[in-house]
């Protein structure tokens, strides 16, 4: 559940560009963490099995990581100014 959180009040802290992408992967994994948990007998989620549900909510967390990361390393620093 943080990792969606964490996902959505991270997205003023990028670019632009990035900001919706932040908010879709940590609504897509908190939409599945808690539709599993409220609705798990749904045959969405029964299909899925425990796994692929789970998957469902780690992805796009993971995948919210290395992009938020690479945004961080892609923006520029003044390293004069830091001093």
């Amino acid at each position: 559940m943080c990792g969606g959180v964490a996902a959505i009040l991270t997205a003023p802290l990028s670019s632009r560009v990035l900001r919706p992408v932040h908010v879709v992967l940590g609504a897509i994994a908190l939409a599945f963490l808690i539709g599993y948990t409220v609705l798990g007998d749904v045959a969405v989620f029964d299909r899925l099995g425990e796994g692929g549900v789970e998957r469902w909510i780690v992805y796009p967390v993971v995948l919210w990581i290395v992009i938020f990361g690479a945004g961080l390393a892609a923006t520029p620093h003044n390293l004069a100014s830091a001093r």
